[in-house]
């Protein structure tokens, strides 16, 4: 282990590409790091754009932000909670529907 260390470190080719296999390990993680910024920044404009064109203000502090993203998070919830039962309501509808005209069908 000592002697492959020493050879790497001692011939200027094993360094050269050492050192051109890290520059491209950290050019391809800054590449990706710099789609994710961009990709949040555009998310961050889409949501204050949003927010101006609703007519709400925009939250001051981090505090405040995650409270209404909180706020906005329950409401959704509770409208999806109403969705369901009405997609279920429906289903039990369907079925006792179903359920009579099969009895009809089969007299």
């Amino acid at each position: 282990m000592e002697e492959l260390l020493e050879t790497l470190l001692t011939n200027k080719i094993f360094i050269l590409i050492t050192v051109l296999v890290i520059a491209l390990l950290v050019y391809s993680l800054l590449k990706r790091l710099l789609k994710l910024i961009i990709f949040i920044l555009i998310a961050l404009m889409l949501y204050v754009g949003y927010m101006t064109y609703t007519g709400q203000k925009l939250p001051r502090s981090s505090e405040e932000f995650i409270k209404q993203g909180t706020e906005k998070l329950n409401e959704i919830q509770k409208g999806s909670r109403v969705i369901i039962d009405s997609i279920q309501r429906i289903k039990k509808t369907n079925e006792v529907l179903n359920g009579s005209e099969d009895g009809k069908n089969g007299q």
